[in-house]
């Protein structure tokens, strides 16, 4: 069965589904993803600069790069665990990701 062009966010944005499975990806998840973007390119651009500035000294430099890797990888941890609760039971993966993030919260505080 194929489904009728859907509008999204108000923009004119439109998209011919005929998968279910793509279109419940879509709605469920487009806002969320909307929401991350400009964190992560905030993140981005603070690790390019860090790169590229030459007034930085070298220890002060890996350990920003540090801090930035962790924060990178808190907010896949985050959003791999959310994905994690909402389909399939799968407790192990989940306690496995939710320990990665408990373990790296104080470490990325201990950085800064």
């Amino acid at each position: 069965m194929k489904r009728q062009n859907k509008e999204y966010a108000g923009r004119g944005l439109t998209i011919d589904l005929e998968n279910d499975a793509l279109s419940d990806f879509i709605q469920t998840w487009y806002l969320e993803l909307m929401c991350l973007l400009p964190a992560v390119l905030m993140l981005a651009g603070l690790t390019w600069v860090v790169i590229m500035d030459s007034y930085i000294q070298k220890n002060r430099k890996r350990t920003m790069l540090i801090l930035c890797a962790l924060v990178f990888s808190l907010i896949a941890q985050n959003y791999a665990e959310n994905l994690l609760a909402l389909g399939e039971p799968r407790v192990m993966l989940r306690r496995i990701v939710a320990a990665y993030g408990y373990i790296v919260r104080p470490m990325s505080c201990c950085f800064s």
